[in-house]
């Protein structure tokens, strides 16, 4: 990847497509329904406020592993299924999760992905209440890689939904 491919995917992945903010939703939803962290209450304000801290988390995480892809030159983009039918689909999304390519082109162990779940983690520890530490922040590094398998299967069938969601 290219510096400028780079730029273009973390700002498409982060800004532009859909997916971002449904990400940021569903997190934000989840957290809502376990009252995480209950010094933020409920209701609407609550509920945008974990869905803000999500968008947040995922930012800095993504930032991250874009800066670590880049140094090791591993490709951050996520590539679909050149196989049919949903089993094989779902398992390559899941896959992918932990692994990518090289500027070779070579299969790798994704690491900068996990430092990156990892570092969104600690970095949003920041503004939540002070009384979360670095036991919290492994615990939602946790969901926040079991939130890059679930966003790559949404990738995984984004074209199909696509078409769902456009027919007349």
């Amino acid at each position: 990847m290219t510096g400028a491919e780079r730029w273009k995917v973390f700002l498409n992945d982060n800004f532009v497509d859909p997916i971002a903010y449904l990400r940021a939703l569903s997190a934000g939803g989840f957290q809502q329904i376990g009252n995480a962290p209950p010094e933020w209450g409920q209701g609407t304000k609550a509920y945008f406020e974990r869905t803000g801290s999500s968008f947040g988390q995922f930012l800095s995480d993504d930032a991250v592993r874009a800066a670590l892809s880049a140094a090791a030159g591993l490709d951050t983009r996520y590539h679909l299924c050149q196989c049919s039918g949903v089993r094989p689909r779902v398992l390559h999304a899941v896959k992918w999760a932990f692994i990518t390519r090289n500027n070779e082109g070579k299969v790798r162990f994704d690491w900068p992905r996990f430092a990156g779940d990892y570092a969104g983690a600690f970095i949003s520890n920041a503004w939540y209440p002070e009384r979360y530490g670095p036991k919290d922040a492994l615990r939602s590094g946790h969901q926040q890689a079991a939130f890059e398998i679930g966003g790559n299967i949404l990738k995984e069938f984004k074209p199909e939904i696509r078409r769902l969601l456009h027919r007349k």
